[in-house]
């Protein structure tokens, strides 16, 4: 979360409370101030930032907190891809230049690309929502190491 400028270790610490309660349907101002809160008494610094947070930036960290993330799905939790199927895919992707917010434009294409030489897994590609397609890229991403 370099662009809210929170280290990892602080972006870890935020991440391990969040998952420690549930959550729920929580809103931004609710997270914050459930955040500032709850932080540990070591972390006042920290707390300081959360509380000083913008709405726009609030909602950044509020979007990435509350989806899940990649280092925390297992194999076979991506629809019943298979570690081959996830091989596929991070070769495809590998060839994709632009930036994840184009993602969405890559998904035909790539279903394309892969109909012929893999019809299921091109239809598992299609039948993602587009928050589960854009959580799949990351990943695999994650598993390249290039998160």
């Amino acid at each position: 979360m370099s662009y809210l400028r929170f280290s990892p270790e602080e972006y870890h610490v935020i991440r391990r409370l969040v998952r420690a309660t549930p959550l729920g349907r929580m809103d931004l101002h609710a997270l914050k101030r459930f955040l500032v809160a709850n932080l540990p008494p070591d972390r006042l610094d920290l707390a300081r930032r959360i509380d000083r947070l913008d709405d726009g930036q609030m909602q950044l960290l509020h979007d990435r907190l509350m989806s899940p993330h990649p280092a925390d799905a297992r194999q076979g939790e991506w629809d019943g891809f298979t570690e081959a199927e996830l091989n596929t895919v991070t070769v495809a992707w590998g060839s994709f230049p632009y930036p994840v917010r184009f993602l969405r434009h890559f998904r035909k294409p790539l279903v394309h690309l892969l109909s012929d030489g893999s019809p299921d897994l091109a239809r598992k590609l299609a039948g993602l929502s587009e928050r589960r397609f854009r959580l799949l890229f990351e990943y695999v991403k994650w598993k390249q190491g290039g998160r």
